[in-house]
């Protein structure tokens, strides 16, 4: 079974120059955990995700220069007003784990098994993204075969 028999189609990606706003609105919409982040000819160039989210806004603390008893935190609403119109392209994650719409679903097994990820982006021969695959794909897909061959 190759990974276009199971991958999901209907992807939401970003452009690496849409802000944190945008970004926001989609995943709370959508109700997804992250996008994919592409180029302006749909080319994947990184992924977001709720975490990278998190760990961006998150307010900074800062410890003065005469000690560590004297620190200030940002505050989050300040942090926010600024990373509004803030472009993702800082947060997102540059390096990728891709698979190929043509890949073995073993491969796609592997990858998930042995990084821990929870979704996997699914490019094509120019670097398009075409697709999605996460562990609960994976799980139907599997449960299928396993009911396939018990029957």
């Amino acid at each position: 079974m190759r990974v276009r028999d199971f991958m999901i189609t209907d992807v939401f990606t970003l452009e690496e120059n849409e802000n944190f706003k945008t970004l926001l609105e989609l995943m709370v919409e959508k109700r997804i955990g992250g996008v994919p982040v592409v180029n302006t000819n749909n080319q994947l160039v990184g992924i977001i995700s709720d975490g990278d989210v998190l760990r961006t806004l998150k307010p900074k603390t800062h410890t003065s220069y005469f000690g560590y008893y004297l620190s200030y935190t940002d505050d989050l609403d300040d942090t926010l007003s600024k990373a509004a119109n803030q472009s993702i392209k800082q947060a997102m994650r540059k390096k990728v784990i891709t698979v190929n719409e043509d890949d073995e679903l073993e491969s796609v097994l592997k990858l998930l098994a042995n990084n821990h990820f929870k979704k996997i982006p699914v490019i094509n021969k120019n670097n398009e993204v075409v697709g999605i695959v996460s562990r609960g794909d994976m799980i139907k897909k599997l449960r299928e075969k396993l009911l396939g061959d018990i029957n």
